[in-house]
């Protein structure tokens, strides 16, 4: 991200703006702001959500709120047209969109200011696919990393849980997402660079960290991935084969205003019991070779599944201390991040 800049320098500012209502204050006040919901990496021409909180402690005299943005960038306020009283402080929120035209990286400003105020500048980093790739000079074969957060939509009311994984499976490609039945291959025949998950090509520039994996873009980190708009804050590994566990570990899913709960326990004799929201099955298990579960019912039913075993900060599977990363046979409901039951 470093190199960045350069074109965005050089690009004529565009300035939106929004007015505060005039305050005739007599002391100094100041400012905070925070950006929240905003998706630094959106597709090209795409119009992305976001919400502006400002806050005071104090009254404001002649307030102004604007993005510096390079060409190609913009961004639009909804409901501008309300005012904010700052005779008595407090704080206001302003809905807004961004879209971004230009490809690489793009640097924006967020700057409030006021009469009675020092300003703020918050800067941060946009995306959208697009360029030139990052000369591959890395190496990151053999890593994975799963994520375990959850994602909101504001203008719709919808959240869900993250559950997905990068696999990096050689020094070329990568595969996004969590395969049903263990561990994927990948070739050039099978990538599909209009897709975001599944075989992907990746370039990781080591020196400046610079990592792009599809269209979308990321860094590398001791313990975690940021890749798109995600942390990956798992290492994963596969277990090895006909490996038994011992113990128990559950997930929860908020999706589109339904939580699922999961509950999965490993003997060390190869039973196991699985509980998807209150339904329980029990079985044998077996695990085999590059990441696969075997889950035989008693009802004769059988599943093969992808299981990955949590790193600890040694760099040692420590599923006791960590977690499981499960693939589902659902169509929606694709992975769970099981973690230890206390």
């Amino acid at each position: 991200m470093r190199r960045l800049g350069y074109a965005v320098l050089a690009a004529a500012l565009l300035t939106s703006m929004i007015a505060f209502l005039p305050a005739h204050a007599s002391t100094d006040t100041t400012l905070t702001a925070r950006l929240e919901y905003l998706k630094r990496q959106q597709p090209r021409g795409f119009g992305g959500y976001f919400e502006l909180h400002v806050t005071t402690d104090g009254p404001v005299a002649d307030g102004t709120v604007r993005f510096e943005t390079p060409r190609g960038v913009k961004v639009d306020f909804y409901d501008w047209e309300q005012g904010w009283d700052f005779e008595g402080g407090g704080g206001q929120t302003w809905y807004l969109t961004l879209t971004n035209n230009r490809a690489g990286w793009s640097r924006v400003t967020l700057v409030v200011d006021a009469a009675n105020a020092e300003p703020v500048r918050v800067p941060f980093q946009i995306y959208a696919p697009g360029g030139p790739t990052p000369p591959a000079t890395g190496n990151l074969a053999g890593r994975r990393y799963a994520a375990s957060g959850s994602d909101y939509f504001p203008p719709s009311g919808y959240s869900y849980s993250i559950r997905e994984a990068v696999w990096f499976l050689d020094r070329r490609f990568a595969y996004v997402g969590v395969p049903r039945h263990g561990k994927p291959t990948c070739t050039a025949a099978k990538v599909n660079p209009n897709s975001f998950t599944g075989c992907q090509r990746y370039w990781w520039d080591k020196a400046a960290n610079r990592l792009q994996v599809g269209k979308w873009a990321g860094r590398v980190h001791a313990r975690s991935l940021d890749y798109f708009n995600y942390r990956y804050t798992h290492r994963v590994g596969m277990p090895a084969a006909g490996k038994r566990f011992g113990g128990a570990w559950t997930d929860w899913l908020h999706y589109y205003g339904s939580n699922v709960t999961f509950r999965l326990r490993l003997n060390a004799d190869g039973s196991f019991r699985w509980v998807k929201d209150g339904k329980v099955s029990r079985g044998r298990y077996a695990v085999g070779a590059n990441g696969r579960l075997t889950l035989r019912f008693r009802n004769g039913h059988t599943e093969v599944r992808t299981l990955l075993v949590g790193l600890n900060r040694h760099g040692k599977q420590d599923p006791r201390a960590t977690g499981l990363l499960l693939s589902l046979p659902d169509k929606d409901l694709r992975a769970v991040w099981l973690t230890p039951v206390r």
